[in-house]
């Protein structure tokens, strides 16, 4: 899946998640990202965790939303049945997917990942929707900054609204706006695009519906040039998920003309920031949890290019860092 995914679109991935997961027992005490990285002596727990990173870590063509989509589903299934071993005390409700997702998004945020966060307030505003709240809505969305008023309006699937607040701040250089702005423009190229959604059934769909006011979510406006030109700007300040969202692009086409040395480049060099080198496979993958290897990215355009190609991309990527990002084409 892609690891740019906007904000809404990761939340109701780990929220479908936490609802398939659910439908098969009791609840679980930690959310399914957070156990995925306990340690246990459980067997059977090592081997769904084994089954789990083997999910993870399978190549697929992130140029294909059907392909992610699908590897999105894989994944969501394995994890659970993690989830479903670690079963205890009660039947989930609304609540227990709400916080299992939250927790899920805290988690994935505090492991260096997706654009998650929660800023000053917003939290708060989706719990009063959520209790119809509509005074305690406004008064906190006063309060709110043009950055958190934006995740509030993504929220709310109100995409002209956040697009509104967050194009004068990336504009302005802010790259975690730039960030947002391009993974709302390309949303609709990745697997967690509505378009490649399935239906969940009648009882994933009531949880779902209890527990987030805006389900199903809808893909925002696309506009492919855009999200290129804001993952370049993040991309050039040496933003690690910048350079990935720019690879992307270079490799499938979104928004620009493909080019797969550049797409090797800049992929490389997000690479090289998790300390992985042109000459190594894949990232060391940690002994307990799972974690993506990122370069099996890399690893998909490299098939598809000439050692001479491969040879050059690794001659751009040692200009362009030595450039600070200036000289990368």
């Amino acid at each position: 899946m892609s690891s740019l995914t906007c904000a809404g679109g990761l939340r109701a991935v780990l929220a479908l998640s936490v609802a398939l997961a659910a439908m098969a027992g009791p609840a679980v005490e930690m959310p399914a990202s957070a156990a995925v990285s306990t340690v246990s002596a459980d067997p059977q727990d090592y081997k769904l965790r084994d089954q789990l990173n083997d999910v993870i870590n399978t190549q697929i063509d992130f140029c294909d939303g059907a392909a992610e989509a699908a590897h999105l589903m894989a994944l969501i299934t394995a994890n659970g049945k993690l989830f479903q071993h670690q079963l205890v005390k009660h039947r989930p409700g609304p609540d227990d997917a709400r916080i299992a997702e939250d927790k899920a998004v805290l988690a994935n945020k505090a492991n260096g990942g997706d654009l998650v966060e929660d800023l000053p307030y917003v939290a708060d505003y989706e719990n009063a929707e959520r209790h119809g709240d509509v005074n305690a809505q406004n008064q906190l969305f006063a309060k709110m900054t043009p950055a958190a008023r934006a995740q509030a309006a993504q929220w709310d699937n109100n995409f002209p609204l956040a697009i509104g607040l967050l194009t004068p701040l990336a504009d302005a250089g802010d790259v975690r706006s730039q960030l947002k702005l391009a993974s709302i423009y390309d949303m609709g190229t990745t697997g967690a695009s509505a378009k490649y959604r399935p239906a969940p059934d009648a009882k994933v769909q009531e949880i779902l519906k209890k527990a987030f006011p805006h389900w199903p979510p809808v893909d925002p406006p696309e506009n492919l040039p855009l999200a290129f030109k804001y993952f370049q700007l993040a991309a050039e300040k040496g933003n690690i998920w910048g350079q990935w969202g720019l690879g992307r692009a270079y490799a499938c086409g979104f928004g620009t003309q493909k080019n797969l040395a550049l797409a090797y480049m800049w992929l490389s060099l997000g690479l090289a920031q998790r300390g992985v080198t042109t000459q190594m496979r894949g990232a060391p993958l940690p002994p307990e949890g799972s974690q993506k290897d990122y370069a099996l990215d890399r690893d998909f355009i490299a098939a598809r290019m000439s050692p001479e190609e491969i040879q050059r991309a690794q001659r751009l990527m040692i200009s362009c860092r030595q450039s600070q990002y200036k000289m990368c084409d």
